[in-house]
């Protein structure tokens, strides 16, 4: 941008028309638009073009804005859970389920190599977390063995997989809200399948003769990393009705 630079001091002065482009400049760069962009939209010299890249930036900064609306929903919702988190493990209460979907990528060990395709939907639903949660998905659920039948994954509440288009996804899966159980676990993740700290959930389902009427899934609260080994707070749903 041309200026004059005064001997005495080194101090710069800009006319009116150099201060017009600084000013326009950053309108859009306030607007979202890159430094290349601005430069280009300054050049231009075209309404036309202006007006279409005001409309693709505005249809940009309505998804940004929306994905920070939720992920700030997400946030409190979080931070709420936090509050009572480790005073309520293992109590049991009775609870209408949020619309989730659902999808998975991994089976059985936390060692399992995970195949190219299915890298893809970790990378894609692993995206947007905290909105997808990392989930545990027991599908053929049987009391004596239930950790042959617990899948990886990832859970999300079905309003924020459509705002994403992830509720598309190939091998989505249904979880609608429905009755269920509900309790919060703690637990220790060290490299290995993840069994001991579900153990108090299914004890209590044998002992009241409890079938869940579809597959028992949960959703990660918070992890906290401690060298390796991982403490975990996890909600858990079992499906009742």
């Amino acid at each position: 941008m041309p200026c004059d630079v005064d001997k005495h001091n080194g101090y710069r002065t800009y006319d009116m028309s150099s201060i017009y482009t600084l000013l326009n400049s950053r309108q859009y760069q306030n607007c979202g638009f890159t430094v290349a962009e601005t430069s280009e939209l300054l050049q231009s010299g075209s309404v036309d073009l202006v007006r279409r890249e005001y409309e693709e930036k505005s249809v940009e900064m309505e998804f940004h804005i929306g994905l920070q609306s939720r992920y700030l929903r997400r946030m409190r919702e979080i931070s709420a859970q936090l509050l009572t988190a480790e005073a309520n493990v293992g109590q049991m209460v009775t609870v209408t389920s949020p619309d989730f979907v659902a999808v998975l990528y991994s089976f059985h060990n936390r060692e399992e190599r995970i195949p190219p395709d299915m890298a893809q939907k970790v990378s894609r639903w692993g995206k947007y977390m905290p909105l997808s949660g990392i989930m545990l998905y027991y599908s053929g659920y049987c009391q004596e063995e239930p950790a042959l039948s617990r899948h990886s994954g990832f859970l999300m509440e079905r309003r924020d997989a459509a705002f994403l288009g992830l509720e598309r996804d190939e091998g989505v899966l249904s979880l609608p809200s429905r009755k269920c159980l509900y309790t919060i676990v703690e637990g220790m993740a060290q490299g290995g399948p993840v069994t001991e700290d579900f153990a108090p959930v299914f004890q209590h389902l044998r002992e009241r003769r409890i079938t869940p009427a579809a597959p028992p899934f949960t959703r990660g609260i918070v992890s906290l990393d401690r060298i390796n080994t991982q403490r975990y707070l996890t909600e858990m749903w079992i499906p009742l009705e």
